[in-house]
């Protein structure tokens, strides 16, 4: 499915929207509505223009701020969350986090794109490489379960919290500002500077 005008609201009483295995490309100014018990879709693209949630979303597999389209997706000042595979900012895109929570089972990408992180907590909850901004790469950070790998250094504006799985951050640096916690889970290092404020 391709939108390319009008807004997506599958919020109403009654309403069914059943996943299946498709992808749903939003190509348009367009506001995402659903009710808490169909929110899922299986792969979302983001082309152009602003696509701003109007409730929580999960996203099973992929989640892609498609490259070269400058295409925006905003959690909206409600802060509602999200929740996907694997998250993909690519060039020219956007990710407007405000104070959300989003939840990824898989690898985040979006050092070369634009994430603005806002107040917003990023929890990684499988095993996942991390290829982020090394300034600013997130606000709040956690790690619950399977084995976070960075490919460059990371920057948490925040608090960094471990409480189940690994930060396995090898050789590269860790700059964390206002704490971190290891509350279930460990944090392994080989060499590269570790910063806490």
């Amino acid at each position: 499915w391709t939108i390319t005008n009008g807004n997506w609201n599958t919020s109403g009483i009654g309403s069914t929207y059943t996943q299946g295995t498709g992808i749903v490309r939003f190509d348009a100014t367009v506001t995402i509505t659903m009710l808490s018990t169909d929110n899922t879709f299986d792969d979302v693209e983001i082309l152009t223009g602003t696509t701003t949630l109007g409730s929580a979303i999960v996203v099973t597999n992929d989640l892609l701020i498609f490259p070269n389209n400058s295409g925006t997706l905003t959690t909206s000042a409600s802060n509602f969350d999200i929740t996907a595979g694997i998250v993909t900012v690519a060039v020219t895109g956007t990710l407007t986090a405000n104070a959300s929570t989003i939840t990824v089972n898989g690898n985040w990408t979006s050092v070369a794109g634009t994430f603005n992180i806002g107040t917003s907590t990023v929890i990684f909850g499988a095993t996942a490489s991390i290829s982020a901004a090394s300034s600013s790469s997130f606000y709040n950070l956690t790690v619950t379960a399977g084995t976070s790998t960075p490919v460059s250094g990371i920057d948490v504006n925040n608090t960094f919290t471990i409480s189940g799985g690994s930060y396995a951050k090898g050789t590269t640096t860790l700059n964390v500002d206002a704490g971190l916690t290891l509350s279930g889970g460990d944090l392994t290092s080989t060499s590269g500077a570790v910063t806490i404020i």
